[in-house]
């Protein structure tokens, strides 16, 4: 066998199993064999109509997510435990994020802790960033 048919038999064949969903994305209607003999063609049309209003109003009663994106700059450490932490979890640090301020915003005593932390860190950061500055200052009137 040529190499080209060893490639043609690859495509062909189905190589990714695909299993069935788990989920359901639409209620299953029981519907009994008389009534599914007597649908008319003017159901069958609707169908499709019916199935795009009941996912729209799925979708309304669920939060939107805003087009907005922020990029988080973490300490290498804490990144490192967060991705780990998420995917053990099989979530995303978005998600994570969001659950972390929806449980906090609702303990008024644990907010107050946690902007200290963040005012703590934030000096910390501040420093670190003007070191790095005086740093690289120094060393461009070094190099001239």
């Amino acid at each position: 066998m040529s190499l080209l048919d060893k490639i043609k038999n690859e495509y062909e064949s189905q190589t990714v199993k695909v299993p069935p969903r788990q989920d359901e994305l639409l209620p299953k209607a029981e519907v009994s064999l008389s009534e599914t003999q007597l649908v008319s063609q003017e159901e069958e049309t609707t169908k499709p109509v019916q199935s795009t209003l009941f996912l729209e109003k799925e979708l309304a009663s669920l939060p939107s997510i805003t087009n907005k994106k922020i990029g988080v700059r973490l300490e290498e450490g804490i990144y490192d435990e967060l991705r780990k932490l998420c995917q053990e979890n099989s979530i995303t640090v978005e998600t994570l994020l969001e659950a972390y301020f929806t449980v906090c915003s609702t303990q008024p005593k644990l907010v107050k802790k946690i902007i200290e932390e963040a005012q703590f860190r934030l000096k910390k950061r501040t420093k670190a960033g003007n070191i790095r500055s005086l740093l690289t200052k120094t060393k461009n009137l070094k190099d001239r």
